[in-house]
């Protein structure tokens, strides 16, 4: 059941506060920490809809369509931005109307932002768009606005023969890289009656390769069945 809009500020609000007492009890000089304030799809971002996309993926083309999400985001951000968040996320995205929204609502409220996107195990978005395509049609509509993007609840093994494919320009505006442990598909993983944690060593050292072919990589962790091991063993590797 969605809550009533006011609800949703008033939870942001709160989750921003809890971040900012964090902050003030562990931040230091040599650990800084920046709160980010997290939105994600308006639907599911595993299940194609017509609503949100035409037949090759691209933004509806519609203006009262990206003025719709806007209007059920517009809300969220402001809700953000004056509980003191230093910048906007939107994460496991692959609407271009949904990503061009949150930039657009976060330069209205001046803040940065970024774009995290999810692929399937062909390292291409659900609409068969690559990650190259959606990031050109983001920035071809926010005049490059967002700080960066990144790629979020996907394993290795699925995207990193597609980040090779990218252009050097494209992988240089990837800065960001959250990956599931289990490298079952999206599909398989709903399915799923017991969590798959995959292999915590096997995900870290995949990260080698990461770093390889991103060389402006700037934020990493876990997402779908990721845990502390997991994240250690990804620092392990990206610390060496």
């Amino acid at each position: 059941m969605a809550l009533p809009a006011d609800e949703v500020g008033k939870a942001n609000k709160a989750g921003v506060e809890l971040l900012k007492s964090l902050r003030e009890e562990f931040a230091s000089e040599e650990t800084k920490i920046v709160i980010s304030g997290a939105m994600g799809p308006l639907g599911d971002a595993y299940q194609l809809s017509e609503e949100t996309r035409d037949g090759d993926g691209r933004s509806s083309g519609s203006g009262s369509r990206l003025e719709d999400v806007m209007g059920c985001y517009r809300g969220q951000v402001a809700a953000l931005a004056e509980a003191g968040a230093d910048m906007i996320s939107i994460m496991t995205v692959t609407s271009t109307d949904e990503a061009v929204a949150a930039v657009l609502l976060a330069r209205e409220a001046s803040l940065p932002v970024w774009v995290s996107f999810t692929v399937e195990t062909d390292g291409k978005l659900l609409d068969g768009r690559t990650g190259e395509r959606f990031i050109n049609d983001v920035d071809d509509a926010t005049d490059r606005y967002a700080s960066y993007f990144g790629i979020n609840c996907a394993h290795p093994t699925h995207f990193l023969d597609a980040l090779r494919g990218l252009s050097k320009e494209a992988r240089a505006r990837i800065r960001e890289v959250r990956v599931n442990a289990s490298d079952k598909s999206h599909a398989e993983l709903d399915e799923s009656e017991e969590l798959d944690r995959g292999d915590p060593k096997v995900l870290g050292g995949l990260h080698a390769k990461i770093r390889e072919l991103l060389p402006r990589l700037c934020v990493v962790g876990g997402c779908c069945g990721t845990d502390e091991e997991h994240v250690r063993e990804m620092a392990k590797v990206l610390l060496e």
